[in-house]
């Protein structure tokens, strides 16, 4: 009798179990929170330096995303489903730039600060 119901369940998944598809909710939940991360503390340190491993990881993390969505968006045919993956190329697209502002601008080392000193040293007294 317990053979012939794990037999008759076997088709079935069970409860804990993930289902078909879950991996990839659970992939989109994880780009989420990370995006979310990044978002909070971009905001949270408006103005400051950021150092440039941090603009590193902010576009190696985004950029993929931002071309997955963006390809995801392109290729949904129903036009009411594409809004969600095309608002998360935008944000994951606005998270990649601020990456690679960050590298460029130098991090924690910007030449922002110095650029005063570098330009009264360059004239040298002399216009």
């Amino acid at each position: 009798m317990i053979a012939a119901a794990t037999d008759a369940n076997a088709d079935e998944p069970s409860a804990r179990s993930p289902k078909n598809g879950d991996a990839g909710l659970y992939v989109l939940y994880g780009a989420i929170a990370i995006n979310g991360g990044f978002t909070i503390y971009n905001l949270a340190t408006i103005g400051g330096d950021k150092p440039g491993i941090y603009g590193f990881g902010e576009t190696m993390l985004a950029l993929p995303q931002t071309v997955v969505f963006g390809s995801i968006a392109l290729l949904t045919e129903d036009s009411d489903g594409a809004w969600l993956p095309a608002t998360l190329a935008l944000w994951t697209a606005a998270l990649a730039t601020h990456g690679i502002y960050t590298l460029a601008s130098g991090g924690s080392e910007s030449m922002a600060r110095t650029s005063d000193r570098a330009v009264l040293l360059s004239f040298g007294g002399r216009f």
